[in-house]
């Protein structure tokens, strides 16, 4: 018999490539299989993670996280987490905020909306995490973290996304975006070691690949005290958020711009043009 906190729990029905996935590790094996990337919505995920009990005999462990981003008009800010089981198997995990698209990025008041109803939290697992990259666009990878030490688990992000979920409930361009999800979840965990064993890198404009490579080739793992590159790490993400800002001031006045465009210019392109010969003749016709 289940205990009482599961029996009044409705999951999500599940995604036909779970198969029959009970368990997380049962979820990652899955997602593992095949060679592409499965995307699950963050909401799903934390519903169905309710009543999911992660067996401490066989811990997953994170060991790197990647800051990337795609280049956009806007920046899209993301970040690329390896997982690490006990049999060394690895995973690649993708999170992300995004939203629809340029008008459900707006600060615009929406009575009668849902709560998140203009957000796209998005996780994509996979083997290789090459696969979890967009084809044909710019990305790179600016920062990296490895956790030396075997403090993080994956129960980490689960509660940390909880939280997340109800603080920032809808997507805004300039506050719950992209970017707050990205240095919220990098803060949160590289905090959660203390700076035990955490090793900082910034990596300019390195491509994605390369840096992917790098991280699964490493097996030497170092002896770092606390704090470690804590601060470096945190300083980091106040830069990107200076990028972001800028940019997103910028993209919000190019769109401002067109919609102003939009209802000041004429209606056609030959409104108030006194009429030519041909276009008299059109309209006699």
């Amino acid at each position: 018999m289940l205990p009482h906190n599961k029996r009044l729990l409705v999951l999500p029905s599940k995604p036909e490539w779970w198969k029959n996935s009970e368990t997380l590790p049962q979820l990652i094996t899955t997602a593992r299989e095949g060679g592409v990337a499965k995307e699950i919505d963050v909401n799903n995920f934390l519903l169905w993670s309710k009543g999911v009990d992660l067996d401490p005999a066989k811990p997953i462990y994170f060991t790197d996280i990647l800051w990337c981003i795609e280049k956009r008009r806007i920046d899209h800010e993301f970040l690329l987490l390896r997982l690490l089981e006990r049999d060394k198997r690895s995973t690649w995990i993708r999170i992300e905020r995004d939203t629809h698209s340029w008008l459900t990025a707006l600060p615009l008041r929406t009575p009668g909306r849902p709560r998140g109803w203009n957000r796209k939290d998005t996780i994509l697992m996979a083997a290789d995490g090459r696969s979890l990259l967009k084809k044909n666009e710019p990305q790179y990878c600016h920062a990296r973290i490895i956790f030396h030490s075997r403090h993080l688990k994956i129960q980490h992000l689960i509660r940390l996304l909880h939280s997340y979920r109800e603080i920032g409930k809808n997507y805004n361009l300039f506050t719950f975006n992209c970017y707050w999800l990205a240095r919220t979840i990098w803060w949160d965990l590289a905090k959660a070691t203390g700076g035990d064993g955490l090793e900082f890198k910034r990596l300019g404009w390195g491509t994605i690949e390369g840096v992917l490579g790098k991280v699964e080739a490493r097996t030497k793992v170092k002896p770092i005290d606390a704090p470690g590159d804590m601060e470096d790490a945190i300083r980091f993400t106040r830069y990107r958020l200076s990028q972001h800002v800028a940019k997103s001031v910028l993209g919000l006045l190019g769109v401002s711009a067109v919609l102003v465009s939009i209802v000041v210019m004429p209606r056609s392109a030959w409104q108030g043009v006194p009429a030519t010969f041909d276009d008299a003749e059109d309209e006699v016709l």
